[in-house]
């Protein structure tokens, strides 16, 4: 198995620790109804209910945390984002929390927002109220073991190992599931340790050539873990592994 060292600057890991912070202790209010189909997240299955001055209250927060950081935002590109999401108001959260992926990227195509900023920000709102969801009623999902997120739909970002137990930690909402140990769970197929570095490893797939980062410490903050491991990113992309949830291409599928 390759070693290799590369480590992600300290002034992106504190961005992204205050970036965590804002949504931290918000006082979530949320309410769902429904049973789900037992093949869909939560998210999208069932009718989750978020007040709009509850969202447009943190998604302004973060916006004010964008202006005080560091990171290199234009401050016009924030005021007509937060303008935008505004006067969206109940519409966008409404489609946003029904899993309405379709609706999302037609607002931000409709709007000219920059598509990279503006799905980080929405992903950091969302959080706080999927974290909640899925604090309450993850039980619903207790015997998932795919590779998108039980409770929102969302990609792993973590792999979490715990001696014969392997958990998935949703990119998206933070929650853990468990899966087959040592097995793909796009496919099913075994996983090999292919690289490794500062702490974490690679495991690929040589089915379906989608990889899982992995760390063993269960302990950390798994959010800033995701961003100290995006070396690791890099490195499977180059060597032609996908991220989970990714299309295989036709050629690499035959």
């Amino acid at each position: 198995m390759e070693e290799h060292g590369v480590t992600v600057p300290q002034a992106l890991l504190d961005f992204y620790a205050g970036l965590e912070e804002v949504g931290r202790d918000y006082p979530v209010r949320l309410s769902w109804s429904g049973e789900p189909a037992p093949d869909l997240p939560l998210l999208g299955g069932m009718r989750v209910e978020v007040p709009p001055e509850a969202f447009l209250e943190l998604f302004d927060r973060y916006v004010e945390y964008f202006r005080g950081s560091e990171a290199e935002v234009c401050p016009n590109l924030l005021s007509r984002i937060k303008k935008g999401v505004h006067e969206a108001g109940s519409q966008l959260v409404e489609r946003v929390f029904s899993n309405d992926l379709e609706y999302v990227e037609d607002f931000i195509w409709e709007q000219k927002f920059s598509p990279g900023l503006f799905r980080l920000l929405l992903a950091q709102v969302m959080r706080p109220f999927l974290r909640e969801l899925g604090e309450r009623e993850g039980e619903r999902r207790s015997e998932w073991e795919r590779d998108s997120c039980p409770i929102c739909g969302g990609s792993p970002g973590l792999a979490v190992l715990q001696g014969e137990r392997s958990l998935l930690s949703c990119s998206l909402c933070g929650h853990l599931w468990e899966v087959r140990p040592g097995r793909c769970p796009s496919c099913g197929e075994a996983l090999e340790a292919v690289h490794q570095a500062e702490g974490f490893t690679v495991l690929a797939c040589s089915g379906c050539r989608r990889y899982l980062k992995a760390t063993a410490q269960a302990d950390q903050d798994l959010f800033l873990a995701e961003v100290r491991s995006l070396p690791l990113d890099v490195w499977a992309e180059q060597a032609g592994y996908l991220r989970p949830g990714a299309e295989v291409p036709a050629a690499a599928g035959s």
